[in-house]
């Protein structure tokens, strides 16, 4: 995956432009081992209204379902592929823990995906967050900034989202995650750069873990729009 596994496995770029769906497969990037990939499902998931996108656990704790609780269009899909067969199941986001564990079994299912293994899905972004306040921007261990460049290269079909730090989560029980208000989604897409850069130096807790950034870019991978240049 990336740059280096590219080179590595001595595949092109041209190889790597998966579609949706099954039979696609990757020469150099073999699937994962059975036991190391999500079960794709082959009933659907409880319905969601507002739904645009579901969120894909990759590991146990791996967030998926406080994603979703922020964000009112995310789905909580567990820790299974949806089949795509059913009307708003075809895009998903794979969440995970920025450890080494965590993005080890991110891997495992974007290798999973890519292979045509994970239904009739498309999957649109990565979502990842850190374990301690510390390791964000500079803090983040090398071991872990090695792996997440791995997942940011331009090549792969889809975005690499790093939340911030939430503090809240440590202290809140999933059914009570206070959700971003589309408001502040909608504000933040109306801000210009320097707008931008102004408010993520704020104290709240929207500010410090860009949640309203990550909830616009979550949203136009759900459009299928090109992502919103970071104004860092």
């Amino acid at each position: 995956m990336g740059a280096q596994l590219r080179q590595d496995a001595g595949v092109d770029d041209h190889r790597l432009r998966p579609g949706r769906g099954a039979g696609v497969g990757l020469a150099g990037f073999p699937p994962p081992a059975v036991g190391d990939r999500a079960v794709v499902r082959s009933e659907a998931l409880p319905a969601g209204e507002g739904v645009l996108l579901w969120a894909v656990g990759a590991h146990g704790g791996a967030g998926a379902t406080s994603l979703a609780a922020r964000f009112g269009f995310v789905g909580d899909a567990g820790r299974e592929f949806p089949s795509g067969e059913y009307p708003g199941e075809d895009r998903v986001v794979v969440v995970a823990a920025e450890t080494v564990a965590g993005l080890t079994a991110v891997q495992n299912l974007v290798l999973q995906h890519l292979n045509g293994l994970a239904g009739d899905t498309e999957l649109v972004a990565v979502v990842t967050h850190p374990v301690a306040p510390q390791w964000v921007g500079k803090g983040t261990p090398v071991e872990i900034r090695s792996m997440l460049r791995l997942l940011d290269d331009a090549v792969l079909p889809f975005e690499l989202v790093r939340l911030g730090w939430d503090g809240q989560l440590a202290v809140t029980a999933p059914g009570e995650v206070e959700p971003v208000s589309p408001a502040a989604v909608a504000e933040w897409l109306a801000m210009d750069a320097k707008a931008r850069r102004r408010v993520g130096k704020g104290r709240d807790w929207v500010s410090r873990a860009g949640l309203a950034a990550t909830g616009a870019r979550l949203l136009e991978c759900a459009a299928g729009a090109p992502a919103d240049p970071s104004p860092d």
